[in-house]
């Protein structure tokens, strides 16, 4: 069976060190495709399509669609509709929020179609799929064919539908149809449990030691799934091309990543989404411009501040998912720090530190905890050094 195992050492660089990068460095205004946008024909009529910007008020509907005269989305857990029109005396509507990932029934007024331009972020690529009908976006890949797209949900669909705004008719997204998706559209699925539809390229290949049974093998393909679905949602990032290699199980629970793969135990997954922030890491410490990986070289930072990120999303992760609780996690850190005797003028490079520190988990754990407690009272000084990691990162040759 598939575990993630209590942590027993959480005190990395601190909740507040890493909370603070964390949030400047992926929040959704600086991680949202890069200020990609996606565009939708909508013809006159109804439309289907999806919303694929940050949660907004319905207002901004009908506000960026002059000839928009009312819209539904389905909520799948009551499996019923919701609605809104345009007339402001009318109060009794049920659509008020719209969501990342939302599909959208949309009725255009007029005789002209409509080109809907807006903000496509990663996040509207993860869809959660109830039992029963759902209507959802897709913002995945432009071009896919419906088959290829629906493949990650064998056997837990029972049906599947696309809508033509031009034919204003049903077409059924099928095996052999030759229907193809694009950014901003959107689908009915009907499915005979609930699951996490993730639609975007940064599934992690998993790579056993030993043969395992196929069930075993989509466990822990849907575990990590959690893992990318997770940074997706809540940092707006995903890295493609992570390769996860597994050994067989043993007594321990390890991890590690290095050149775009993660290395841990069969039976144990607890390091997934720590290891994860590091491919994050690494990844923006070296994208070049063509969306490549470039080279490491001292481009993270000091080991105390990449692991203090690396442990505060993971501690996030854990709490979300019921694991631990992230007030644990501050104890635990508040303590570590207090008891910490270095010397934080030598923490500010990992090459710096004190002698026995620097190398190894010492580096990462002890510089961490000290500067947790001495260096962070105030949240003037954790923009500061926010602000001089994220400098470090882009600039340091």
């Amino acid at each position: 069976m598939l575990r993630f195992a209590s942590l027993g050492a959480k005190g990395l660089a601190g909740l507040l060190v890493g909370l603070a990068v964390w949030a400047l460095a992926f929040s959704s205004e600086t991680a949202s495709a890069s200020g990609e946008t996606v565009t939708t024909e909508l013809a006159p009529g109804w439309n289907v399509a999806g919303w694929t910007e940050a949660e907004a008020p319905v207002e901004t509907l009908f506000e960026m669609i002059p000839d928009l005269e009312v819209a539904y989305a389905w909520d799948a857990e009551k499996q019923t509709f919701l609605w809104a029109v345009r007339e402001e005396s009318v109060h009794s509507q049920t659509l008020e929020t719209l969501t990342p990932g939302m599909g959208l029934w949309l009725y255009l007024g007029g005789t002209e179609p409509f080109m809907w331009t807006r903000e496509l972020l990663l996040k509207s690529g993860v869809a959660s799929l109830q039992a029963g009908w759902n209507l959802v976006g897709w913002g995945g890949r432009d071009g896919i064919s419906t088959e290829e797209a629906l493949s990650h949900l064998e056997g837990l669909l029972t049906a599947s539908w696309f809508w033509d705004g031009v034919t204003q008719d049903f077409g059924q997204a099928s095996e052999g149809s030759g229907q193809t998706l694009a950014r901003g559209d959107a689908l009915w699925l009907e499915a005979i449990d609930a699951a996490q539809w993730l639609q975007l390229d940064g599934r992690m290949r998993v790579v056993f030691e030993r043969e395992v049974s196929t069930a075993f093998q989509a466990e822990t393909q849907a575990a990590l799934d959690d893992v990318v679905v997770f940074f997706a949602r809540h940092y707006n990032l995903v890295v493609e091309g992570i390769t996860v290699r597994l050994k067989a199980e043993s007594a321990g629970c390890g991890g590690g990543y290095a050149n775009e793969t993660i290395f841990m135990e069969e039976g144990c997954l607890n390091p997934a989404p720590h290891e994860y922030s590091h491919a994050v890491q690494e990844y923006l410490a070296t994208l070049e411009p063509d969306g490549s990986w470039g080279t490491v070289r001292y481009k993270i930072g000091p080991a105390w501040l990449s692991e203090g990120v690396a442990n505060i999303a993971s501690a996030v992760y854990r709490d979300l998912a019921g694991i631990d609780s992230l007030d644990e996690h501050r104890e635990h850190s508040r303590v570590a720090a207090i008891t910490n005797p270095n010397d934080l003028a030598s923490l500010e490079w990992e090459r710096k530190l004190p002698a026995g520190l620097s190398r190894g988990p010492l580096a990462h754990r002890q510089g961490g905890r000290a500067v947790a407690l001495r260096v962070l009272p105030s949240a003037p000084n954790i923009e500061v050094l926010a602000r001089s990691f994220l400098h470090s990162v882009r600039n340091a040759e």
